[in-house]
Formats: structure tokens, sequence, C-alpha cells
């Protein structure tokens, strides 16, 4: 891909791109839509000539369905386990964040999205909570790996 930049009514210059980021290849996809996504890969290259040396990137676009680990959307309800969150006259944040989040997840399926909740209160209150949020397999990772 070149970027021509103009610098009056007929002066042009053309510039190739080079990716100088830590990243290299990137992939991802649309949200799902008639139970099919765009898969997307942005890749970065180099084409060399005898005179010239010409960085590019490359943008590809093919219909494809979502991989196993790969979701349209992720949903945290927050707190949970022994973190029950704010308390006010019985109700208790992490019960109330839970219920709604159940009732988001399932509308979105319904509007036939992929849909990844973090924990559907089924979870051992002695080994979740704040004090793993933060672990490999803690909320803030599940998020970070679910790629949506």
């Amino acid at each position: 891909m070149l970027i021509e930049v103009a610098y009056g009514k007929k002066e042009y210059k053309y510039y190739t791109i080079k990716n100088t980021t830590e990243y290299g290849e990137i992939t991802y996809y649309t949200i799902t839509k008639n139970n099919s996504n765009n898969k997307i890969e942005i890749k970065f290259n180099n084409y060399k000539t005898e005179e010239k040396n010409i960085n590019y990137m490359l943008i590809e676009s093919k219909i494809a369905h979502l991989p196993k680990d790969v979701y349209d959307v992720v949903i945290d309800p927050g707190h949970g386990g022994s973190d029950v969150g704010a308390k006010y006259k019985g109700y208790e944040e992490a019960n109330l964040t839970l219920e709604y989040s159940k009732i988001l997840k399932r509308e979105l399926e319904d509007l036939g999205l992929k849909v990844k909740i973090t924990r559907d209160g089924t979870e051992d209150k002695e080994k979740f909570g704040v004090q793993n949020v933060y672990d490999e397999n803690g909320r803030v990772n599940i998020v970070r790996k679910i790629k949506s």
C-alpha cells in the first residue's frame, strides 16, 4: 500500500508503510451477522528490487466462522464469589451485576452473537473473588484471552 500525499495542486509524494511496532500480523473478526463473520488479516511485508526496497501492508478479508476461542462479546459481571461488592437494603452488587449480565448474554445470543460470560454464579465462594481476579486464569485474563 502506498500513501499519496498532495503538497500542492500538482506536487505529490508517495510513502510506503513499514510496521515499526512490536506487533506482527494482526487477525480479527467482524461481529457475527447471518451466522458468519469476516476474518480480517493485516500483514506487513517487504518487496525488494534492484532499485528499490518497498515496504507494504496487505489487508485481506475473507468470509469465515469464529474459532472456538474467539467471541463477539465478553461480559464480566464484576464481583462474585467472596467479593459481594456494595450492599444496600439486602441487595448485593455481585448478584445484581450477574442477573443483568445473564439477561444481556441471552439477548445478545438471540441476536446471533457468540457471547462469553466470565462467571455464571456457580463459582466456589472460597476460591473466587478479589484475591484471584488477576491470576493467570482470573477474570481479567479471561477477558484478554477471549479475543472479542
